[in-house]
C-alpha cells in the first residue's frame, strides 16, 4: 500500500520459464501473485499517437479464436476506458477490431464477429460506452490517427502492438490495468544481442516514468 506505481524492466520469458515452468510474462505473474483473475489484468499498449488494449494476450495464433468471447471483449474494453479516464480523458472512445479478414465477410471467413464481437459491442453501447465496431484494424488505426477514437481494442497481440510501436518513435509503453497498483514497462524486449554495444535507447523507459507521474 506504500506505492501506487510499479515500473518493471524487460525480462527474458524463456530464461524465467526455464526455472518457473508456468511463467508466461510479468502481467499474469503479478495477477497470480496478487490474487487477481487473469482476465481482469488487462494489457494496454500506449504511445502518444495510438493506444491499444488486448482482448487476448500472449497466445499462439492457433489459440486466439477460442479466447475471443463476449466477456473477454467487455472486460478489456471497459478496463481500457477506465484507464483512459485516469489520463484525464473524460469521455473516451474505443474502436473495436474484427478478428477475421473483412470482418468475417458475413460469416464466410469466420463467425467470431457475428457470434462474439458484435454482441459485445452492443452490450457495451447499452451500458453507455462510446464504442464502435467491429471494424478492420486499418480503420481502427486510421480512426485513432484522425482523433475519432482514443483507443483500439485488438483481438490479438500483434494486431495491437504493430501500430502502437510503429507510430511511437521508440516511446511505446506496456501498461497493466486491473492490479492493485499501476504497472508500466518499456514496450520492447531484453535486447541481449546489443548488450555492451552502446546502441540501447532509453526513451521507452523514460516514457514509463512520465506516464506514471501524469496519472491521476
Amino acid at each position: 500500500g506504500k506505492a501506487g506505481r510499479l515500473i518493471t524492466a524487460p525480462v527474458s520469458k524463456e530464461g524465467i520459464a526455464a526455472v518457473k515452468k508456468d511463467f508466461s510474462g510479468h502481467t499474469y505473474y503479478l495477477a497470480d501473485f496478487f490474487g487477481v483473475e487473469r482476465q481482469k489484468a488487462v494489457m494496454l499498449f500506449l504511445s502518444r499517437t495510438i493506444k491499444a488494449v488486448l482482448v487476448s494476450q500472449h497466445l499462439a495464433i492457433k489459440d486466439v479464436a477460442a479466447a475471443i468471447n463476449k466477456k473477454a471483449i467487455a472486460v478489456a474494453v471497459e478496463s481500457a476506458l477506465a484507464a483512459l479516464k485516469s489520463f484525464g480523458i473524460s469521455a473516451p472512445r474505443a474502436a473495436i477490431c474484427s478478428l477475421n479478414p473483412h470482418c468475417g465477410d458475413g460469416g464466410l471467413l469466420g463467425s467470431e464477429e457475428k457470434d462474439e464481437i458484435t454482441p459485445a459491442v452492443e452490450e457495451l453501447k447499452s451500458r453507455g460506452m462510446a464504442v464502435s465496431g467491429p471494424m478492420d484494424a486499418f480503420d481502427a488505426v486510421a480512426g485513432c490517427l484522425k482523433n475519432e477514437y482514443d483507443i483500439m481494442a485488438a483481438m490479438y497481440h500483434d494486431q495491437g502492438i504493430v501500430p502502437v510501436k510503429l507510430f511511437s518513435h521508440g516511446r511505446a509503453v506496456n501498461f497493466t490495468w486491473g492490479l492493485p497498483f499501476i504497472r508500466l514497462s518499456p514496450l520492447h524486449g531484453t535486447a541481449f544481442d546489443i548488450a555492451g554495444a552502446f546502441k540501447a535507447r532509453a526513451e521507452s523507459m523514460t516514457e514509463c516514468f512520465r506516464i506514471a507521474a501524469q496519472l491521476r
